[in-house]
């Protein structure tokens, strides 16, 4: 017989007992939709924290005046502010191409009697948001001309889904029961990003109309990381000690997130990969029973001249195609299961209404990155799978006595 004769065998094979093949292929469905759905949610996740992190800058030191371990609490220092001399300071020190002194705090801000508590941030005026890794979705940057003034530019989230209604280039917001001009808006990043849910001011407007002056928070540009790491750290030890600072290097963070997903992601293709084993040894289960139904079909095939391997590969192009047909539609469910994770996902921020108790939740957003490659792979290893779960029953059925097969009822 040829390979087309035994595959169109195995084929009619199936569809005889459709219920059971069926039922079998379910199981192969379940392990490759959730090995699918999760390679491409850890992917979509690995490729959201590249591209935030990418684009603040893998070259930027972030400094601040006290102990923190993370980039968030880095936001909310609170040691002694930096001084003028220490600014200066930095900008002479070898690698370092720039320095940006930043003031964060949380302020009110209302729009059309909606009050929202959130980060604002005074930066010089001097600075390009392109450094910063921002980019405008409409508006302008700052411009030495904003100096001292109340013109602002919003974060996406804030200026298009915290509210009501949407806020413009050109409206008038409440920070703090200041009225300040919105002259810009940041596009949106995706994922947590802060600066889709932060409120910019020029530095000199938060020193001289907010009255916060002190700066605890410094971004530094660097041409040599390395080079810039270490002079940091000698002159700051110098100026403060070596306990009342701290420098967050974005590289860093980028490299320990991704090995930090890469083991997330591990541990979850290994929960997946149960499921496969368990619908193994259901195809296994089903090609057995296959086998005991058809000794005689077996024996009279041996009699008109089948060969071992034949009826060998006749059990192995089933659970083949077993494997095969479920890859195939299991790979469809992940994809269609890894989207609905996208929309619905729980992950959100909130921010607290200022004097009203209410909160509103920005549903963060999910990037979704479907592999080609992962799609192939998933399909590829259940056919692999459906091949391996019916080599010992092939086995089995290449050696049965023609003779035995033809007497069995």
């Amino acid at each position: 017989m040829i390979l087309l004769d035994l595959f169109y065998i195995s084929i009619r094979n199936l569809s005889r007992r459709s219920l059971r093949s069926w039922l079998t292929i379910i199981g192969i469905v379940i392990g490759i939709a959730a090995l699918v759905a999760l390679l491409s949610v850890t992917e979509g996740a690995k490729s959201s924290v590249e591209s935030i992190i990418s684009r603040m800058g893998v070259n930027k030191l972030i400094i601040t005046s006290g102990r923190a371990s993370t980039l968030i609490g880095s936001l909310t220092s609170s040691g002694n502010a930096f001084t003028n001399f220490e600014i200066e300071g930095l900008k002479r020190l070898g690698g370092v191409e720039e320095v940006i002194p930043m003031i964060r705090i949380n302020l009110p801000v209302m729009y059309r009697e909606k009050v929202m508590l959130t980060s604002v941030a005074g930066i010089p005026t001097d600075v390009k948001l392109e450094n910063l890794g921002y980019s405008l979705y409409e508006g302008r940057g700052f411009l030495p001309i904003d100096n001292n003034k109340c013109n602002v530019i919003l974060g996406y989230y804030i200026a298009k889904k915290t509210f009501s209604t949407e806020i413009a280039v050109g409206d008038i917001i409440l920070i703090n029961n200041t009225k300040c001009k919105v002259i810009g808006i940041l596009n949106s990043t995706g994922g947590l990003g802060i600066e889709n849910f932060e409120v910019y001011v020029p530095l000199s407007t938060m020193q001289n109309l907010f009255g916060r002056k002190d700066i605890r928070f410094i971004y530094v540009i660097a041409g040599d990381v390395s080079l810039a790491k270490a002079e940091i750290s000698r002159f700051l030890n110098q100026t403060r000690g070596g306990n009342s600072y701290t420098i967050i290097d974005m590289g860093q963070i980028l490299q320990s997130t991704m090995q930090i997903l890469d083991i997330i992601s591990f541990i979850l293709i290994a929960i997946a990969s149960i499921s496969l084993l368990v619908s193994a040894v259901g195809t296994m289960n089903t090609m057995y029973m296959a086998v005991i139904e058809r000794v005689k079909e077996i024996g009279i095939l041996k009699v008109l001249g089948a060969k071992n391997y034949e009826i060998a590969l006749i059990f192995l192009f089933e659970s083949g195609l077993i494997g095969l047909i479920g890859g195939i539609i299991g790979s469809i469910f992940g994809i269609i299961l890894a989207w609905a994770i996208g929309i619905f996902n729980p992950t959100s921020i909130s921010l607290q209404a200022a004097g009203s108790g209410t909160r509103a939740s920005l549903i963060s957003i999910s990037h979704l990155s479907i592999n080609p490659l992962h799609i192939i792979f998933a399909i590829v290893l259940a056919t692999v799978v459906g091949m391996l779960s019916g080599l010992a029953p092939a086995i089995n059925a290449a050696r049965l006595d023609p003779v035995v097969a033809l007497r069995t009822e």
